[in-house]
């Protein structure tokens, strides 16, 4: 009897400890049912409500012109420390907002996705993930080229 590996959805042989596709020790067998993932109501509204305020303050801030991300409080200095970004790295800033909102809202259609397809899921959130990173830190870097003043 064959056992599928739950992080990457491929077959092993029954004997097999670790998948040796990813390297995980988590199985299940061909005969047992699938169970859906189960995220918590909490975390599900958490995420929704975190990524309406990421699309409502990029919209503002595309409206604007200007992103104000504050990096410290220091209650002595005014105006608060942070960072203003415009033009074109403001357009990568908002890339990377938009990533983490379909960073946070995969966790929410898995929760509603009863097939078993959570490795497509798990792929999606990564990649959005990282892509978010990186084009905050290339917005961040362009940022520091063009204005240099930081």
């Amino acid at each position: 009897m064959d056992k599928t590996c739950t992080i990457c959805g491929r077959p092993s042989p029954a004997a097999a400890m670790i998948c040796g596709a990813c390297r995980s020790s988590s199985f299940r067998s061909s005969n047992e049912p699938h169970v859906p993932n189960e995220v918590p109501r909490g975390v599900r509204l958490k995420n929704g409500m975190v990524s309406v305020a990421l699309v409502c303050y990029g919209a503002f801030s595309l409206w604007r012109n200007d992103l104000y991300l504050p990096l410290g409080s220091r209650p002595s200095a005014y105006p608060r420390p942070g960072i203003h970004f415009q033009n074109t790295s403001l357009t990568l800033v908002i890339i990377a907002m938009a990533f983490a909102v379909i960073h946070l809202l995969v966790v929410i259609l898995d929760h509603h996705d009863h097939k078993p397809n959570e490795r497509v899921y798990r792929f999606l959130g990564q990649a959005a993930k990282v892509l978010g990173m990186a084009f905050f830190v290339l917005a961040y870097v362009l940022d520091l080229i063009v204005d240099g003043h930081r």
